[in-house]
């Protein structure tokens, strides 16, 4: 797309006028109305003298930006398991954290309300979440959709802000449940008009904020369900089990989906559509949550980086960037507490 745009710009520049405007105007007014032998969704600025408009300009439109959140059931586990304020087990339906407790879904819930606040108007914000039922049915409906289409950025600020605040009272009444059927969700959205629109002219962007590791998959080739009481240790260790047991109902649903998580990003690429990953809680803190994760990230189509060398810009831990080539180790954003979040958030979408 941006490859798009600066072909544009570059054609328009040569043309001195896309649309060969020379009729009085206004000093300074602009007008949505270039657009480019190729398509540019630009716009043209009255001269100085009012005798008539300048050059295209092609400046880029801000992204959709689809948030698809995991409140999966573990959600419901306290951010720090060894705080003072959260009793041995809790986090669960049945034994929830005290409120004087941060757990996952409060501490989501809490920086989604500071970044949608202040940063609502930087991208046409929509929002989807999984799993939909008490076990592992994916994304089937967008909760908050897209903005009314524009050609053009300008006016649309309150639009924008509202549907930034529908997208936040959708969540703050998000209740935990279920599995983690990351890869039919993000397939999900390979089908939504909103992001799969090449005439708009915009970046369409999938950011996917999830705490746990993906599973849900029946067709899952490490799954146990052929072996039953007789698997060998090489498949349970392939299995890599997500959830208390693996057997029964749960013999493929409850192994960890790392091909088909994989796969769904490169078919959303294929689209034309990046994904963006933020990792939230401390199952995805090392190990092979922080493994998929990162290749996931890596097909999504986003490199972080730190101009500046600094360690900070790629999360704060030592050698996190690479001095050399200005690139965080890490592909996908990870956060441990709201603040963290919200500022990976700011990150995802500000690019």
């Amino acid at each position: 797309m941006r490859s798009l745009l600066f072909v544009s710009a570059l054609s328009c520049a040569l043309l001195t006028s896309c649309s060969g405007l020379t009729t009085v105007c206004v000093a300074g007014k602009s007008v949505a109305a270039c657009p480019g032998p190729d398509g540019c969704a630009g716009r043209q600025t009255c001269n100085g003298l009012g005798t008539g408009y300048g050059a295209c300009e092609c400046a880029n439109l801000k992204p959709n930006v689809m948030l698809l959140v995991d409140v999966s059931g573990s959600m419901l586990q306290p951010t720090n398991p060894a705080g003072a304020a959260c009793p041995a087990g809790c986090g669960t339906s049945s034994n929830p954290c005290p409120a004087t407790c941060p757990t996952r879904i409060s501490e989501l819930k809490s920086a989604m309300a500071t970044f949608l606040q202040a940063s609502g108007a930087v991208a046409r914000l929509g929002v989807t979440v999984f799993p939909t039922d008490t076990l592992c049915r994916p994304a089937i409906d967008v909760d908050v959709t897209f903005p009314p289409a524009t050609s053009t950025d300008e006016g649309s600020e309150a639009a924008l802000t509202a549907t930034a605040q529908q997208v936040n009272a959708r969540i703050q009444a998000l209740t935990p449940l279920g599995g983690t059927p990351t890869a039919a969700s993000l397939a999900f959205l390979g089908s939504y008009a909103g992001l799969v629109d090449a005439n708009d002219f915009r970046d369409d962007v999938v950011v996917l904020v999830t705490d746990g590791l993906p599973n849900c998959d029946d067709a899952n080739a490490n799954q146990l369900c052929s072996c039953s009481n007789t698997c060998s240790a090489a498949q349970i260790t392939s299995c890599s089990c997500t959830t208390s047991t693996c057997t029964n109902t749960l013999c493929a649903k409850g192994c960890l989906d790392r091909d088909g998580a994989v796969l769904q990003v490169k078919n959303l690429r294929a689209k034309g559509i990046r994904t963006v990953v933020v990792g939230f809680g401390a199952d995805l803190a090392s190990g092979e949550g922080t493994a998929l994760l990162d290749a996931m990230a890596r097909e999504g189509g986003f490199t972080r980086h730190c101009p500046t060398g600094a360690d900070a810009e790629c999360g704060g831990n030592a050698g996190s960037c690479d001095t050399l080539t200005k690139l965080c180790a890490a592909s996908f954003f990870q956060a441990a507490n709201a603040t963290e979040l919200a500022a990976a958030l700011r990150s995802a979408t500000q690019r």
